[in-house]
């Protein structure tokens, strides 16, 4: 192995690295964020006293809607910043390793194309504006069963704090770690696009996760290496990077893994 080598697979490991560390961070905080809400919540319903009367329940029902489009406000802001720092993240993931081996063709890159990652952010920041309307409209339907004499004060207690953990922060905890990986590898892509104009031999290397359930085919996957404007096969679907939009939800949520560039040779 070259020095040159050398210097740019440090660079990259050291990148990678970072760009794990900031998506994990940045959805914990988004999280955390909901998970407030999630624990509010349930507080509020156990410090209920007395009959659930319809009167007592809408005013109730009120507070917890209040609580929920807070959070979501909240966590939407955190998720558009998150977005950007992600996507920051992706293009340093191509440039710093090349810049750290002495190839420098950054002053040749242009812009990302706004459109897509802009769309990416739309998409996500909606994600979790659905996820608190939906858990509104499920807490009032649990509390609608009491009301009806369907089921009593105990079970509907019990049932709000269910559904609260089904989607707050569960739920949500699988499209934030989705959504931000999508625009960090989105990103690394564009900027791949951009550098094989004009530096020959410069590839994509698919790079699994290691974490736990991995897929066996992003398993398998792990270290192939094809040009920059190819796709991976990878268990029948061909992506161009992972959690590629374009590919089925099978094959990319939750997806760990990370694609990053690789030089043919030094």
């Amino acid at each position: 192995m070259t020095p040159q080598e050398r210097q740019f697979r440090s660079e990259r490991a050291r990148r990678l690295k970072a760009g794990r560390r900031l998506r994990k961070d940045q959805t914990g905080d988004i999280i955390s964020s909901l998970t407030e809400a999630h624990n509010l919540i349930i507080k509020r319903m156990a410090q209920s006293n007395g009959e659930f009367t319809q009167a007592f329940l809408n005013t109730r029902f009120r507070e917890l809607k209040d609580i929920l489009d807070g959070v979501g406000l909240e966590a939407s802001e955190l998720a558009s910043s998150a977005h950007i720092s992600m996507a920051d993240a992706g293009l340093s993931l191509v440039d710093d390793p090349l810049q750290a081996s002495g190839i420098r063709i950054s002053a040749v890159y242009t812009s990302i194309p706004e459109t897509q990652i802009v769309g990416m952010r739309s998409f996500l920041v909606d994600k979790i504006s659905d996820i608190t309307d939906e858990t509104a409209k499920k807490i009032k339907s649990q509390l609608g069963l009491s009301v009806i004499g369907a089921q009593d004060k105990t079970a509907t207690i019990d049932g709000v704090s269910k559904l609260l953990g089904e989607t707050l922060p569960n739920r949500a905890r699988t499209i934030v770690n989705t959504e931000l990986g999508r625009v960090y590898a989105t990103a690394t892509q564009e900027r791949l696009k951009q550098g094989a104009e004009f530096l020959p031999g410069l590839g994509k290397e698919w790079r699994r996760s290691g974490k736990v359930n991995e897929r066996p085919t992003h398993i398998v996957a792990d270290g192939l290496i094809v040009p920059v404007e190819k796709k991976f096969k990878i268990g029948g679907y061909e992506l161009d990077y992972p959690r590629d939009p374009a590919a089925p939800a099978e094959a990319t949520v939750n997806c760990g893994c990370d694609v990053l560039p690789a030089m043919e040779d030094f």
